[in-house]
């Protein structure tokens, strides 16, 4: 692979000579220059084909926005850009194109990274990874009209546990890139994510101050996985180091339901949970009302809490606005620097989460 600085960049020429223009584009498709200048800045009044047509070429030839002449542009016309090198792309991988708009959590990493772009003199723009009539090249034709728009950063949207066991495929190496959340099992991407390890060793400790001793760890394997592992190994670890209050066997659940948790409660004998807020029984209102151990409610206590959950809950509490925004804040790096394409060394900028009753 090569190295980001050798990849395409803003200041290298395009496949003629100089920087290919609009007026280069214009006169390959015999079009007007100012069609082809309306179509690049995403005027609704082209015709879909039309447009579709020119950022075929563009895409084609090379062509890249001058943020100069864009800036210049504006100036004299006293409006603001529509479109262009100032877009982030907000890329989401649901089976429907609003799908992440159910996902409370990706709602909030939306709205965190959003505040730190317009910050920064961005414009997040939702973008659908499975858009339809793209063909077996899909991808590869949405890099490039992503591309010949003038995007340059991406922030991937955080996959859910089944997503992210596969290999995400897209053309990276055009683009900076950052994960929202862990990163796919392929490619590996530099990402922000909430330090799972810490906070269950933080709510561990917690439970160990208020007494209990038996601590009960259920979770779903694959988001464990996703994570890898951590949640689980730190629990193991905190085990090992306090093994005078007891050792209950983790309970990592795949398709199994309540019965299966209550069975694994019966067998283990815990006197606390703890959980990351998903899977069967994870909610309050089921422990109390299910889980009773000599007629009182088995405690419930959570390592991954978020702005979306009750203030009740007990547990780790992680900011998901924060992460968003510094995600941007990440990504807005790596572009002024010109970091471009999938990294030789992927790293995950963690953030601490607090422990709030």
């Amino acid at each position: 692979m090569s190295s980001p600085q050798h990849l395409h960049s803003e200041a290298e020429p395009g496949p003629n000579t100089g920087r290919v223009t609009q007026a280069q584009i214009a006169e390959k498709l015999e079009l007007a220059p100012m069609t082809v200048s309306r179509a690049l800045r995403g005027d609704p009044k082209v015709k879909t084909s039309t447009r579709e047509r020119i950022e075929r070429c563009a895409a084609e030839l090379g062509y890249r926005p001058d943020p100069l002449l864009s800036s210049l542009t504006r100036y004299r016309r006293r409006t603001p850009d529509r479109i262009h090198y100032n877009q982030i792309a907000f890329l989401t991988n649901f089976e429907d194109e609003d799908g992440w708009r159910d996902s409370s959590d990706l709602v909030l990493l939306y709205e965190g990274a959003q505040a730190a772009a317009v910050e920064l003199g961005y414009e997040l723009v939702p973008t659908w990874l499975r858009q339809p009539k793209q063909g077996k090249q899909g991808k590869k034709r949405l890099a490039d009209i992503l591309w010949a728009r003038g995007v340059q950063g991406l922030l991937l949207a955080h996959q859910t546990p089944h997503m992210a066991r596969g290999h995400l495929r897209f053309d990276w190496d055009r683009f900076s890139v950052v994960s929202l959340g862990p990163s796919p099992a392929k490619p590996e991407l530099c990402a922000v994510d909430y330090d799972s390890a810490h906070a269950v060793r933080l709510a561990c400790h917690e439970l160990r101050h208020r007494g209990y001793r038996r601590i009960g760890f259920a979770h779903y394997v694959y988001t464990n996985a996703q994570h890898d592992n951590t949640p689980l190994s730190a629990f193991l670890g905190e085990q090992w180091s306090h093994a005078h209050t007891g050792k209950v066997k983790p309970f990592l659940w795949r398709k199994e339901g309540l019965p299966e948790m209550l069975a694994w409660v019966e067998r283990e004998q815990p006197d606390v949970l703890l959980t990351n807020r998903c899977g069967p029984g994870s909610h309050p209102q089921e422990i109390s009302r299910l889980w009773a151990k000599d007629a009182s409610p088995l405690p419930c206590f959570f390592y991954a809490l978020y702005e979306s959950d009750p203030v009740e809950l007990p547990g780790v509490f992680h900011p998901l606005r924060r992460l968003g925004a510094e995600g941007m804040r990440a990504l807005h790096g790596y572009l002024q620097r010109g970091v471009r394409g999938l990294p030789s060394h992927p790293h995950t900028l963690t953030f601490r989460g607090s422990w709030r009753e």
